[in-house]
């Protein structure tokens, strides 16, 4: 803030924060009323892996647990390489916003999900549209679910025939004589 570096227990008068949001460039948000001003306190050492994260997300693995935990450094290596969900907590990988952000990247990272996530209609729904072959890690009712399977299908990494056998063999076994999946799969 011009100069000025701020300590634990300082306050922002009406004026410094005047000077911090010409700074940031909102100076328009003055005409607008009141701004809300949030700010976050991170640790050294989660910036530095923050940073890592973003250059290759399954540095993950080699962030200390306690920092594996963190949901902020977990988000950032998913948006990365979704497979890094793979080295994060539980919790984590528990966590919806977590998981979408990691199957959004990747599909495949649905592997890595709870089970409870594996089972949850449409985010397997958007791990399949990215990678069919995500197919594989979802629940088995899902697996019967037929328009999961048609949008496993439809996925252009399933138009070959070793892709197209894969995903025919983790169909419930309801949808392997469906006319419908057996047309789009020879398409």
């Amino acid at each position: 803030l011009g100069g000025e570096e701020l300590r634990d227990g300082d306050l922002l008068d009406r004026d410094r924060l005047q000077v911090a949001s010409g700074s940031l460039g909102l100076s328009a948000a003055g005409a607008l009323g009141s701004v809300d001003v949030t700010l976050l306190r991170r640790s050294p050492e989660l910036v530095k892996w923050l940073a890592k994260v973003e250059d290759d997300g399954l540095s993950l693995r080699l962030a200390p647990e306690a920092l594996r935990g963190d949901a902020e450094l977990a988000r950032a290596a998913v948006r990365s390489s979704g497979m890094a969900l793979r080295f994060a907590t539980e919790d984590l990988r528990n966590d919806r916003a977590t998981v979408v952000a990691a199957v959004g990247q990747n599909g495949l990272a649905l592997r890595y999900a709870s089970a409870a996530l594996k089972a949850d209609r449409t985010l397997v729904l958007a791990a399949v549209r990215q990678n069919g072959l995500a197919l594989h890690a979802a629940s088995a009712e899902l697996k019967s679910d037929k328009d999961v399977a048609l949008a496993a299908m439809r996925r252009s990494g399933c138009q070959s025939v070793n892709g197209a056998a894969q995903l025919f063999s983790d169909f419930g076994s309801g949808l392997r004589d469906d006319r419908q999946l057996v047309l789009e799969a020879v398409r």
